[in-house]
């Protein structure tokens, strides 16, 4: 009987990189567009709304400050208690400082921020513009001469830009504020000999890049949340499902990003 087969293995593998070639497109076409109109200002006439910028750097960075230095805080507290009870057993506790200080800096800091943007403000972009797609919003944009993607993706991914470093500085400022916490009142370590320790581990290097890993993520979670948003098509359902990809696809490419960067550092 004739029928249709089960497409095989490398079949599906084939799609799989297919589909992921098309979508690595996408997202290179989102960021060529938006260095263009950040390199030649004259593109970007009537496609920007005065003061876009501003309310985008409150809305994706100023309210996403408290939760970063909340999670920033117990994350430090807490790898400070696990580090110090074992650094204890062998004499070391004046490594703790170095200890924190790197791991707040050069992994913890940049990544913990952008899974916390990618679940708050990334799914938030999506969720707006999905809305905007579904309700034809955006074609009205079209209908009135405006060019969508400047005017929406613009002002997010500049916002997103200069609040992913500010937050990871914010971040590592706070987890060892925790660590220093630890180890002056549970190792009873002198704040000097923190401040000097912590001042030989954090070199100028380390620091810029931590904050180049934050504008890469930061620069992922945009795009991503972005072309998830211009894809959603049907109902409210839509949005709900468009959300939850872009914070998948963000912590995801987060990570991946994270592994690439460290190799290619370190």
């Amino acid at each position: 009987m004739g029928g249709f087969q089960k497409a095989g293995f490398f079949h599906r593998l084939g799609q799989a990189g297919y589909v992921g070639y098309t979508e690595a497109l996408q997202y290179l076409f989102l960021l060529t567009e938006v260095l263009f109109y950040t390199v030649w200002p004259r593109s970007r006439r009537g496609t920007q709304i005065p003061g876009a910028l501003g309310i985008q750097l409150f809305n994706l960075g100023y309210k996403a400050a408290p939760i970063v230095v909340l999670l920033s805080f117990l994350i430090g507290l807490t790898l400070a208690l696990q580090s110090v009870m074992q650094l204890q057993k062998f004499g070391a506790s004046s490594f703790l400082a170095a200890g924190i200080g790197i791991s707040m800096v050069s992994e913890i800091g940049p990544v913990l921020t952008a899974v916390i943007i990618a679940g708050r403000s990334g799914s938030a972009i999506t969720a707006e513009i999905a809305s905007m797609a579904i309700n034809e919003e955006i074609k009205a944009l079209k209908v009135m001469g405006l060019k969508p993607l400047p005017l929406l993706l613009l002002p997010r991914f500049w916002a997103l830009s200069v609040m992913g470093p500010v937050l990871t500085l914010l971040a590592v400022i706070t987890g060892i504020s925790a660590g220093f916490f630890v180890s002056t009142w549970v190792a009873q370590l002198s704040p000097m000999l923190f401040g000097r320790e912590l001042a030989l581990a954090l070199t100028p290097m380390l620091i810029l890049q931590s904050l180049f890993k934050s504008i890469i993520f930061s620069w992922i979670i945009v795009l991503v949340a972005i072309r998830r948003g211009f894809l959603a098509q049907g109902g409210a359902l839509e949005v709900g499902k468009q959300t939850t990809a872009c914070v998948v696809y963000s912590i995801c490419g987060i990570i991946a990003a994270d592994a690439f960067l460290s190799f290619f550092f370190y």
